[in-house]
Order: structure tokens, then C-alpha cells, then sequence
């Protein structure tokens, strides 16, 4: 039999993606134990109503969003959000960030997605409480992802 054998169990899991965040003056942003990241397509749909006839539909690309998940490993979440705010009270320019996206594929290659002007916040700087992780959530929204 010739040609190549395709395993049935070549799929992603989460540990094929590592996560670069780098946010404008600031730097390289290593945010410890990530333990989720999310990402979706935002989708500004058109219609066109005509009299006697069918819709039509169009969908225009309108960005990207999405979150970072982390169990608390030490304060440099809080510490970017702290950097933001400040920045913004004392009159400075926020600065936009780029996150990388490298995702190990089951052929043994590297995609690398970019998402352009992100803008984050720390949407939920976590519970306290004995005996448990602290989980923190920081989403993110980008003008659009491509690939690099």
C-alpha cells in the first residue's frame, strides 16, 4: 500500500499553544501560569432587505476578542493593569499590545498568528480564599489576527 498513513489521533490539545504578550513602551509582558486563552472572530453582519425578494446577507470582518485565563502565579497582571490606569490618570497614551500566537500542529509544524492593537484590561483580579487558586481573567480585543 504507498502514500502516507494519517493517524486518527492528530488533533490540538492546550499545551500545543504558547502565548506572547508584548504591550507597546511597556515591554514583554510573561504572565505566569496561563491556563486558558481564547479567541473569536467579531462579525458585523449586513443585510440587505429587499421589497419582493430575498435578503442578502454579507458578513464584515470587525476584529478579534477574547481572554487569557490564569491561576494567579505572581502579581504582574495586577501589575500591568496598575501600569494602564496609571498611565491614563496621569494624561499619557495608552499603548496598544500585540499577542502571539504559536500553536504547535500535529504535522510537527509552527502556525504563528499576530492579533494587531490589542487593547486588555484584568477584567477579574480574582477570589481569595484557603486551600484554592487564585483565578484571574484578562480579556482582550484586536483590530484583526494574521498570519505571520
Amino acid at each position: 500500500m504507498s502514500g502516507s498513513v494519517t493517524s486518527n489521533q492528530d488533533f490540538s490539545t492546550g499545551n500545543d499553544c504558547r502565548l506572547v504578550l508584548i504591550m507597546g513602551i511597556i515591554g514583554r509582558v510573561e504572565l505566569k501560569h496561563v491556563i486558558g486563552f481564547s479567541a473569536s472572530q467579531i462579525i458585523k453582519p449586513l443585510t440587505v432587505s429587499r421589497l419582493n425578494n430575498t435578503p442578502l446577507f454579507k458578513d464584515i470582518p470587525g476584529g478579534w476578542q477574547g481572554d487569557f485565563s490564569l491561576d494567579r502565579g505572581d502579581h504582574t497582571a495586577d501589575d500591568l493593569a496598575s501600569i494602564l490606569e496609571q498611565m491614563y490618570w496621569s494624561g499619557q497614551r495608552l499603548p496598544s499590545g500585540q499577542i502571539y500566537q504559536y500553536i504547535s500542529e500535529p504535522d510537527s509544524s509552527t502556525t504563528t498568528w499576530l492579533y494587531d492593537n490589542a487593547t486588555l484590561n484584568l477584567a477579574n483580579a480574582g477570589s481569595w480564599s484557603q486551600d484554592s487558586t487564585v483565578k484571574q481573567t484578562i480579556p482582550w480585543k484586536s483590530g484583526r489576527r494574521r498570519k505571520v
